[in-house]
């Protein structure tokens, strides 16, 4: 059967844009190979590599490497996401959307700003996974999370395969076995994950990114970088972006879900919101205007004092043509939290709020008058 256009092989994986080239940020990480056993691949986007997924995860089963005596390859990390290292890898998946960077997580922390007496795996309290770990809960939530918001139109990461580890690195270049860690009581046995207590299973949760990088990584000249990449000026790139953030994150809470840890950490470059593992359905008020109020500080972090209400406007405005569903219930809520007075903030979030706030009046006014002219039209 001939391979579509829209469906990658081995033979098509190309060699994207080098992180480097956008940021001096990135630094290389030494890695080597360790003992996993394959429990996920994503068969629903990748099915051409379905036969080879095994091999795959040998080729990906990979942890840092301190000492250097096992290092096979070098990766790239950035300074803010300690357990994680990426490589330069376009992937294209059945739905033809294209990955150019493949991210794995929780394969031991950098060595960079780690105090001498840490190991590249530190359990430092009880029922919480180690850092430099990841627990396949919060890998499984992530996954299932992402799939729901890719397959409704949300940009995200698109989750390629688990890996179980049975062993780590360790500083001198020695193995360890998890279970002997365990014993040895340098991991957790049981980890407390959404208020149960379950097994503590390591794994290297291995994701796709249109762009790694995070604004929180990013310098001035990143951005401009980037949009020149793009052909945007600075100034359409962060219209262009806080528009596509804004029908990301109206996407989200659509489905009836909140993210509760938007931030600069959490947001790409290209728009994307990754890091779903914390996400939760939406059961209270205050949901959804977590998620704005953490988005809007975002907006702030990388946008000039000059557009930031401009901005802070079109931003709200595309959220609610994004909802669509909104209730109005809701919405009186949210004018209620971004139409008051906060004097206590500082001058650009309080401009921000009340864009927030003046949009959010606006489309109540809308809806009451669209009403009116219905019962009117009915009479």
């Amino acid at each position: 059967m001939a391979v579509t256009k829209k469906e990658e092989s081995l033979k098509d994986i190309l060699q994207a844009r080098p992180m480097s080239k956008l940021s001096d940020a990135f630094y290389s990480k030494d890695v080597g190979r360790v003992k996993g056993k394959l429990v996920y691949f994503n068969d629903e986007l990748f099915p051409r590599l379905s036969a080879v997924k095994e091999d795959i995860a040998k080729e990906l089963s990979l942890f840092v490497d301190w000492s250097g005596k096992n290092a096979e390859f070098e990766a790239k990390a950035l300074p803010t996401h300690s357990r994680s290292f990426s490589f330069n890898h376009i992937l294209v998946d059945k739905e033809g959307r294209v990955w150019k960077y493949v991210c794995v997580k929780g394969g031991g922390m950098s060595m960079r700003n780690i105090p001498e007496d840490i190991q590249p795996v530190d359990q430092h309290d009880r029922l919480h996974e180690a850092q430099g770990l990841f627990d396949i809960e919060g890998a499984i939530a992530d996954r299932d999370f992402s799939m729901l918001f890719l397959k409704n139109g949300v940009k995200t990461t698109a989750p390629f395969m688990i890996i179980e580890i049975t062993e780590v690195i360790m500083k001198d270049g020695g193995r360890k076995s998890i279970e002997d860690l365990k014993k040895a009581r340098k991991l957790t046995k049981k980890i407390r994950y959404d208020k149960e207590i379950l097994p503590y299973r390591p794994v290297l949760y291995v994701r796709l990114f249109s762009e790694v990088m995070r604004l929180q990584d990013a310098k001035k000249q990143d951005f401009e970088k980037f949009a020149s990449e793009h052909g945007m000026s600075p100034k359409e790139y962060r219209r262009w972006w806080i528009e596509r953030g804004a029908q990301n994150l109206a996407g989200i809470h659509r489905l009836g879900k909140y993210h509760g840890n938007i931030s600069s950490h959490n947001l790409t470059l290209d728009g994307c919101i990754v890091d779903n593992d914390g996400v939760k359905d939406v059961s209270f008020d205050d949901a959804t205007r977590i998620d704005l109020t953490d988005f809007l500080c975002s907006i702030l972090y990388c946008v000039p004092a000059s557009e930031t209400r401009e901005l802070s406007r079109t931003f709200i405005e595309k959220y609610l043509e994004g909802r669509g569903n909104i209730e109005e219930r809701e919405l009186k809520h949210l004018e209620a939290e971004f139409g008051g007075h906060y004097s206590s903030f500082g001058r650009d979030l309080r401009l921000a709020y009340a864009e927030f706030g003046d949009a959010i009046a606006m489309e109540i006014q809308r809806r009451f008058n669209r009403k009116a002219a219905a019962s009117s039209d009915a009479a």
